[in-house]
């Protein structure tokens, strides 16, 4: 060990190690919501039923899916829904808030 110099990829190891740790959680989220996303690309266009938080189903249209991009775009679900009258509501939930709600199709 007395002979032990700092390289240049020692560096390199040292910096990717701490960047790695600090992005390990915004990259397996983007992963995880590709999976979602392109697993329920199938749904577009579909009316399911969404439990609202007053515990009775409403019926929704999933419209589209956006991917999870880190830094540049956060992913979502783009639903219409009616309101209390005849009037759609364009809404856009996060893929969080999206895996969080109880859906049937």
């Amino acid at each position: 060990m007395e002979e032990f110099k700092l390289e240049e990829w020692h560096v390199l190891v040292i910096f990717f190690t701490i960047l790695f740790s600090v992005m390990k959680t915004d990259i397996s989220n983007a992963i995880k919501f590709a999976i979602i996303t392109r697993e329920q690309r199938k749904n577009i266009g579909k009316q399911i039923l969404m439990m609202q938080s007053t515990g009775e189903w409403k019926k929704i249209l999933i419209v589209d899916y956006h991917y999870d991009i880190p830094f540049i775009r956060a992913g979502g679900i783009i639903i219409n829904h009616l309101d209390e009258g005849e009037h759609f509501i364009h809404e856009k939930l996060s893929l969080i808030n999206w895996s969080s709600h109880r859906v049937r199709y």
